[in-house]
């Protein structure tokens, strides 16, 4: 109770924010007939049947979007089989919910030091949520389970830090079956010498790929086994969804700035598929080896340094992911609390950063129609969203390269 009273504002602020966007869901989302949750409860209804769930032929016929995750991600979907939809949507939107304040919590706890004010940290919240509140409300209407993957992931480092490598790997194994981009943590784990967390990590996506058996029949879960990863890449990795203006992801910005081939009129070079693909290659292993290169200020123990390397790691998530939907760019919202921490606890002092924070903030919220007159003039297809991801990296860059001041060079 004495917890409550002291983060009564806080309990309230939360319990209205619950109440103000269940009820904006209620109203909204039947009319839309749940979006991507609909491809979770149509799935579930499929498991139960035991029927294929990557049939694509099926999942047309029913004008039903693919579903895109191994067997697993359905099971957790599996027992909502049994209950209505319109039910089935609000329980998940509230685990969602439930989802966000876990990950708020994990994120605090390796962000803020113990000196950091309850004001600041406020404002830490409420500027992160401000900054990525489009993204937010797209995983919320389309009932996505980015939420529960970045959970898993934020509690994955919580537990690192909490020197719990069984539990960490578990956890980082479930949110890379959940989304397969979080495998990007692995060669960072690697290089940190966490080889028991590694090793956890490849025997947890192992566990949980069999897990399914127990429930659906060792047959039928062979069977979907071996059917999801063709399925997966035939409809993920073709080049339509790569290069549509709905994609903000590296080689999207890539193909429709600098290819022959791009279906807009924005190209300001004409290079073929294999040069893309290098020039993509080449930014993509420039980025990552920046979260790898040494700080010079900063020791390698360093708190902040640490920190700035996971939310660089958070950006290459979901810059990195060929199909970089709007609802992926959740995973900014920890690179941004931390570079808000960084620029409040040393006081405002760093000019650059806050300008490049603000930036970045101004780029990912900016409305879709950029001058309200055709597609060709969408923020979309000029990746202002890419761009913004791209300036929160430089931000990271700088707090982690040319800080204004090393905070706590202790190590932990």
């Amino acid at each position: 109770m004495e917890v409550l009273r002291r983060h009564r504002w806080r309990v309230f602020l939360i319990l209205f924010l619950f109440a103000a966007s269940l009820g904006r869901y209620e109203h909204k989302m039947p009319k839309r007939n749940f979006a991507d949750f609909h491809v979770y409860y149509y799935t579930a209804q499929k498991l139960a049947q035991r029927a294929d769930i990557y049939d694509d032929n099926a999942y047309r016929q029913e004008r039903v979007a693919n579903f895109k995750y191994p067997p697993i991600v359905a099971l957790v979907f599996y027992p909502f089989h049994v209950i209505p939809e319109h039910s089935a949507a609000v329980i998940w939107f509230c685990l969602n919910f439930i989802f966000i304040i876990l990950f708020f919590y994990w994120a605090s706890v390796l962000v803020f030091d113990k000196e950091f004010s309850n004001k600041h940290k406020n404002l830490v919240y409420f500027l992160a949520v401000l900054f990525t509140l489009r993204f937010f409300m797209f995983n919320f209407d389309e009932g996505q389970v980015n939420f529960l993957m970045m959970a898993a992931l934020t509690l994955s480092l919580f537990l690192i830090k909490r020197g719990k490598d069984l539990f960490s790997g578990v956890c980082l194994g479930f949110s890379c079956l959940v989304k397969y981009m979080t495998a990007i943590i692995a060669p960072y784990i690697l290089y940190k010498k966490k080889f028991k967390v590694f090793l956890y990590f490849v025997l947890a996506i192992f566990v949980f790929s069999m897990l399914p058996a127990l429930v659906l029949g060792w047959d039928y879960n062979l069977s979907l086994q071996k059917s999801f990863f063709p399925f997966l890449c035939k409809t993920s990795l073709d080049f339509g969804s790569m290069s549509i203006h709905k994609n903000q992801s590296l080689v999207a910005m890539v193909t429709r700035f600098f290819s022959s081939f791009s279906e807009y009129s924005i190209n300001v070079l004409s290079l073929d598929k294999f040069k893309i693909g290098f020039l993509v290659g080449l930014t993509c292993i420039f980025l990552y080896s920046l979260i790898f290169f040494p700080s010079r200020k900063l020791p390698d123990n360093n708190r902040l340094k640490r920190m700035a390397d996971y939310g660089m790691l958070y950006i290459c998530m979901a810059l990195f992911n060929p199909n970089g939907w709007i609802h992926a760019f959740i995973f900014l919202v920890f690179p941004y609390m931390v570079c808000l921490y960084y620029l409040f606890k040393i006081k405002h002092q760093d000019l650059l950063a806050w300008i490049l924070v603000f930036l970045s903030a101004a780029f990912c919220s900016w409305p879709d129609k950029l001058f309200i007159r055709s597609l060709e003039d969408s923020a979309e297809v000029y990746s202002f969203v890419t761009i913004g991801s791209l300036l929160l990296f430089c931000a990271l860059c700088k707090i982690k390269f040319w800080p204004k001041e090393a905070l706590e060079s202790h190590a932990e």
